[in-house]
């Protein structure tokens, strides 16, 4: 899915979206206006929005794989953690 089929406003919020994951502020920072409640469900509703999801997804695929995160990679990590001692880290 490329990210050019969707309206400036919408790359404008995945682009803020991925900044903090938090769709509501990124609603609003993408110039959307609201009033009560209805910047967290409209947030929630581009949340839902096919085209919008698969630029979200394709850009947080780019960022992994730019940066070499694997899921191999991952837990090797957090067994790397999961089993040291901290009496090595600590005087």
């Amino acid at each position: 899915m490329s990210a050019s089929r969707l309206t400036i406003k919408h790359r404008v919020f995945v682009a803020e979206y991925l900044t903090d994951f938090n769709a509501t502020a990124a609603y609003r920072r993408a110039g959307y206006t609201a009033r009560g409640n209805s910047a967290e469900v409209n947030a929630s509703r581009l949340l839902r929005n096919a085209k919008v999801a698969a630029a979200i997804d394709e850009a947080i695929e780019e960022r992994l794989k730019a940066l070499g995160v694997t899921s191999y990679r991952v837990l090797e990590e957090l067994s790397r953690l999961g089993f040291s001692d901290i009496r090595n880290y600590v005087k």
